[in-house]
């Protein structure tokens, strides 16, 4: 069962809650960890909070009837992930070992988070899961367009077997 959402366990190969928990996660260790690891606080520090707020942004909005939030989580996490890790071994390289582990957790930590992304993009191009195995809630699918539902996959109501898509 998952402890974000309980009604989509069920979804396979959907990976959304782990790769939210990991940018949620990600994003409070780069705000907490911060002032021992920016060098230039001024001008480091409101990139920081810039970039953890998107992070936290996307992974609110990840779910899977909408592949454009995955997609843009997945490319957020990476860019996170690839900032981090040469900051991470700048600080080794001038012995500042505390800023080096901090540094390189937010990057692993958002390599997860692409990873997990990917996954669930993957998983929606390749169509391993559609509308059809998600319940949703009247008003989630008043919420949802038709143009941001995935192409390919069934509208969101009951079609009484009537569709010719393939499962």
């Amino acid at each position: 069962m998952s402890p974000i959402d309980p009604g989509l366990e069920s979804i396979p190969h959907y990976w959304g809650d782990v790769a939210r928990q990991l940018s949620v996660g990600g994003a409070a260790l780069m705000l907490v960890g911060a002032p021992w690891y920016a060098n230039e606080l001024l001008t480091q520090f409101p990139l920081i909070i810039i970039a953890a707020i998107l992070s936290v942004g996307l992974a609110a909005l990840v779910n899977p009837l909408m592949r454009w939030v995955s997609v843009f989580d997945a490319m957020m996490s990476c860019i996170i992930a690839i900032v981090y890790a040469p900051w991470a071994f700048y600080a080794y390289q001038d012995g500042e070992y505390l800023m080096f582990v901090l540094r390189m957790a937010v990057a692993i930590i958002f390599l997860f988070a692409f990873y997990f992304n990917t996954k669930t993009v993957r998983a929606m191009v390749l169509h391993q899961f559609n509308s059809r195995d998600i319940e949703v809630s009247e008003a989630e699918k008043r919420m949802v367009t038709d143009a941001e539902i995935m192409p390919g996959s069934d509208d969101l109501s009951t079609d009484n077997g009537n569709s010719s898509s393939l499962s």
